[in-house]
């Protein structure tokens, strides 16, 4: 009689462990059935697409795409991204994704087109607007090398004509002499110079023009010639202020 009682406790105590164990798993999480699909969760980003919560069912798509419907999830949230929110680059991405996890679907033809039409958009939206070729971009890099060299070329010129004028400047004065007028017209108008005074050094001139002694080197190295690799400043000497 007490063998048939311990078998009933026992029965009843593996009755409601298995209960247990049903409930736990039931009411913990969404419901993932044999294909590992998320039922519920799916349910639900549908439901929040519907009433137009696009950010809501990008989130609850987004915790399905471990499933085994990972691709369908990704062509979903793509069509979401490119129809409804107007975000090229999240679509680009979802839709490549899809394109890797089910190539031979149906629909991979028309992604792959869509792919190509959101890589000109992004692409397009990333150069404001401007769509550059790589022969184009080709093109122009060398066309900003060859602007570059002479540029260079033209800045060199006008240190050898900023020369002529200081040696003219010096030999025969500013206002008689014809080089040196036509080396100033060439140098710009914009070229300041300034005459020594007694006491002068090049820090002061620099802290008078620039309100700072620090740029004493830039008037030195625009008046090299001048100055031949010193700073000694002679009076009535016409300095040239970079």
């Amino acid at each position: 009689m007490s063998t048939k009682i311990w078998r009933g406790v026992f029965s009843l105590c593996h009755a409601i462990l298995l209960g247990v164990l049903f409930l736990s798993f039931s009411s913990c999480g969404p419901f993932i059935n044999k294909f590992g699909f998320h039922t519920k969760l799916i349910e639900e980003a549908e439901q929040a697409e519907t009433d137009g919560k696009f950010l809501r069912a990008l989130d609850l798509y987004e915790q399905c795409l471990s499933g085994a419907q990972a691709g369908e999830i990704h062509y979903r949230m793509a069509l979401i991204y490119d129809s409804k929110l107007q975000n090229p680059i999240g679509a680009l991405y979802h839709f490549q994704r899809f394109l890797e996890k089910m190539p031979d679907d149906p629909r991979a033809k028309a992604v792959s087109k869509d792919v190509k039409r959101l890589r000109l958009l992004v692409a397009s939206q990333l150069s404001d607007g401007v769509v550059v070729s790589r022969a184009d971009a080709i093109r122009l890099k060398n066309e900003n090398l060859q602007l570059q060299t002479q540029l260079t070329l033209l800045r060199s010129q006008k240190e050898g004509f900023r020369s002529v004028l200081s040696k003219s400047r010096n030999a025969q004065g500013f206002s008689t002499n014809p080089i040196t007028q036509a080396a100033e017209k060439l140098i710009g108008p914009e070229t300041r110079t300034y005459k020594v005074e007694k006491g002068d050094t090049l820090a002061s001139i620099s802290r008078k023009f620039y309100k700072t002694s620090q740029r004493w080197k830039d008037i030195a190295d625009a008046n090299q010639n001048q100055l031949q690799g010193t700073t000694h400043l002679k009076v009535g000497m016409t300095l040239i202020l970079p």
